[in-house]
């Protein structure tokens, strides 16, 4: 609802929304407002791009790589580094095999003066995870169809998009 509102104050009335991971289900849930209620006939959301995440409710199970990376970085990473930014991609690669999950902490970094800090809000994330996981439309709803054109992208390696959670997608 938080999209629809800023189109609607930018007067925006036309778009195709374009997401990855958390911001596909973001544009996928503010495509179905986009058609209900007092949303309907506001904005035409003509055709979305969900990359690499299915518009349904994840269990901790899904992400339970991510949330252990989001805990490790919470409790082993502050945001005064002793020893600077190398000292926090040591530790990084002492922890983690995966060498995309590696590097993308190491490109979550950022120096600020004396301090090495994440880009993103560690804790607020952690606060959040069920509504983050959560996807709060019924697919047995019919009034919460979307008849308009969805590019899926789905990542080679990823465990995102399951062939499972095409019945729901559509």
């Amino acid at each position: 609802s938080d999209l629809i509102f800023t189109l609607e104050k930018l007067n925006i009335k036309k778009a195709h929304f374009v997401g990855h991971s958390m911001g596909g289900k973001a544009i996928a849930a503010a495509a179905l407002l986009s058609t209900t209620g007092g949303l309907a006939g506001k904005m035409d959301i003509y055709s979305s791009t969900i990359m690499d995440i299915s518009p349904i409710r994840y269990s901790e199970e899904n992400f339970k790589n991510v949330l252990q990376t989001l805990d490790f970085l919470e409790m082993n990473c502050v945001t005064e580094a002793i020893s600077k930014k190398q000292y926090i991609e040591d530790v990084i690669n002492e922890h983690f095999e995966d060498q995309n999950v590696r590097l993308f902490l190491q490109s979550s970094l950022i120096e600020e003066e004396d301090n090495v800090c994440w880009r993103f809000d560690i804790q607020g994330i952690l606060q959040s995870r069920d509504a983050i996981l959560d996807w709060p439309f019924d697919y047995n709803n019919e009034s919460l169809k979307w008849e308009k054109p969805v590019l899926l992208l789905k990542g080679a390696n990823s465990d995102f998009i399951k062939t499972s959670h095409l019945p729901q997608v559509g």
